[in-house]
């Protein structure tokens, strides 16, 4: 399976060792490194997450559209992408993209993640009926 793996991906991370084992599985891997689309700027990468808006923002969902586009993923595995827009993951299942939304926390909940009601699979890892997750 052709994966387009969308994450922080610098070494160490979780979500990095999450990619290279279903590398190991024998999937296929375009990997895409959100770090590359962060803010330098504390307070303007602040008012950027909480708007969902800016450049860089919209330059990674292009991204990762044109990488959809390109590769032809079986499947987007976005591990952790506060970032990504419903549109993205809209016209990747128009092009026939599953989709995986990987949060650790409560997709639904307090941080409402915006792609999250339109990405088909969501593994959680917190009861999404209690607030605190316990």
């Amino acid at each position: 399976m052709k994966i387009l793996y969308i994450s922080q991906l610098e070494h160490g991370c979780s979500a990095r060792a999450r990619m290279l084992a279903l590398q190991r599985m024998g999937h296929q891997i375009v990997p895409l490194d959100t770090n590359s689309y962060a803010t330098k700027n504390r307070v303007l990468g602040k008012l950027a997450f909480l708007l969902s808006t800016g450049s860089k923002l919209q330059r990674l969902n292009r991204d990762i559209l044109r990488l959809a586009a390109e590769h032809k993923p079986d499947l987007l595995w976005a591990d952790k992408v506060l970032q990504l827009q419903p549109a993205t993951v809209l016209c990747c299942r128009a092009m026939g993209i599953q989709t995986v939304c990987y949060m650790i926390d409560n997709a639904f909940g307090p941080r409402r993640l915006r792609p999250a009601p339109v990405q088909e699979v969501h593994p959680l890892f917190r009861s999404p009926l209690h607030p605190e997750g316990r």
